[in-house]
């Protein structure tokens, strides 16, 4: 008797693997590309957006600094009208990021900045026929700030501010403010200047992502310019002016950068080797080589004559911002 192996059927695919294979690869595929696409967003968002607040950044720095250029220079005379454009918005990371909106402010009123100036001085005014003393005694009072104001994702914010006429650049509360100036006061063994600014108008604030336009027209308040053995214009005569002494003088910067304001003038007016810390401990000291001292307090930076100076040449000039936008 012969016995029969049964023989086993064979097993046709009936495509099913190749579908489930088909899957597992689309699956792969798809899983490779969300992981190099988000490893694009980790570095374009990041990089782009850092790029354009860095390039914010030096455009606002380079518009401020025009405006102030504009202040100080000559042709910004009574009359005339100082008109800067300020950039607003930083560019996100397209399409994935919007811009962000960024703002500058004119204060006026309320201004945490203010300073004030109180001088005491003389000269003789010589004619053909005469000679008299002339004692004068002067107070000017001035506020108003202009400042702008970004937040910033990647890179330290830096926001700018002009007060008197300089310019400083404040990082919030990682670091001291820098001041960048210039300086208003003018400081020699022979001559003294101060040029001192203040806004007037409404408080305004721009934001958004468009720029702003900024415009103020100048108007010269008091003006005292007198140069030794020089001819000058006195009661409707044309006279000589000799022997100018300035017999006090308080001048008080009252600002929330009031350490950016004492370190820069501290750097000016002060020879010394000691290293300059922004610290409260530094509560006075003097300029060198003038009868001029420095006393600080919280908020305050206080500069006054020690005793009369007989100078060469005084000068005050007294400038009113005035918005016209």
């Amino acid at each position: 008797m012969v016995l029969k192996v049964p023989r086993f059927a064979r097993i046709k695919p009936d495509g099913q693997d190749d579908a489930v294979a088909e899957i597992i690869g689309t699956i792969l595929l798809i899983a490779v590309v969300i992981v190099a696409f988000t490893g694009f967003l980790a570095w374009y968002i990041p990089t782009t957006t850092a790029s354009n607040e860095s390039s914010f950044q030096i455009s606002e720095r380079t518009a401020f600094s025009d405006m102030d250029s504009q202040m100080h220079s000559s042709r910004s005379g009574n009359g005339s009208t100082i008109t800067q454009t300020i950039p607003l918005g930083i560019g996100g990371a397209p399409p994935f990021e919007p811009a962000t909106d960024t703002s500058v402010s004119i204060y006026s009123s309320g201004a945490s900045y203010h300073s004030q100036l109180s001088v005491n001085l003389s000269y003789t005014v010589t004619n053909s026929s005469a000679s008299r003393t002339v004692y004068v005694q002067h107070n000017i009072t001035a506020t108003g700030e202009i400042q702008s104001g970004s937040q910033m994702q990647y890179i330290t914010a830096i926001n700018y501010i002009i007060e008197d006429g300089a310019l400083l650049e404040s990082y919030g509360s990682s670091q001291p403010a820098s001041f960048l100036g210039p300086l208003p006061i003018t400081v020699t063994p022979s001559a003294f200047g101060v040029d001192i600014f203040g806004i007037s108008g409404q408080n305004e604030t721009f934001s958004g992502t468009s720029p702003a336009t900024l415009s103020f027209m100048i108007s010269d308040g008091t003006q005292i310019s007198l140069s030794n053995n020089s001819l000058s214009a006195y009661s409707g005569q044309i006279v000589a002016v000799s022997n100018i002494t300035l017999h006090s003088m308080s001048y008080s910067i009252n600002s929330t950068f009031y350490e950016a304001w004492n370190h820069a003038l501290y750097t000016q007016f002060n020879n010394s080797l000691a290293s300059y810390a922004f610290t409260s401990s530094l509560s006075s000291w003097n300029f060198t080589g003038v009868n001029v001292a420095v006393n600080v307090a919280s908020g305050t930076v206080h500069i006054y004559l020690v005793k009369p100076v007989h100078l060469q040449a005084l000068n005050i000039r007294e400038v009113g911002l005035i918005q016209t936008m």
